[in-house]
């Protein structure tokens, strides 16, 4: 915990050199782990990659802007309503 809070106050002081807003971790990518039960380093990267290139090449920005609403509905219900609670 002390790792994530340290990287996140990290993050939003280089993101503030750029003038840009402090970022924060999510909680949906619990739900996502959740969801496929698949925890993986270089996949997660590969993720954030994408997210990269489709933000500097536009290009690829907008075919995944060309996804149907429906689509991206269905994958935000998918990750915000699974979280794992633990009741023991």
């Amino acid at each position: 915990m002390s790792g994530s809070l340290a990287c996140d106050g990290f993050c939003s002081s280089i993101s503030s050199l750029f003038g840009c807003p402090p970022i924060t971790s999510f909680s949906q990518n619990v739900g996502s782990i959740n969801m496929t039960k698949f925890v993986n380093r270089f996949t997660i990267a590969t993720g954030a990659m994408c997210m990269i290139l489709a933000g500097l090449l536009p290009p690829i920005g907008n075919f995944f802007s060309s996804l149907p609403e429906s689509v991206l509905g269905g994958c935000t219900i998918m990750m915000f309503g699974t979280y794992s609670y633990n009741w023991n």
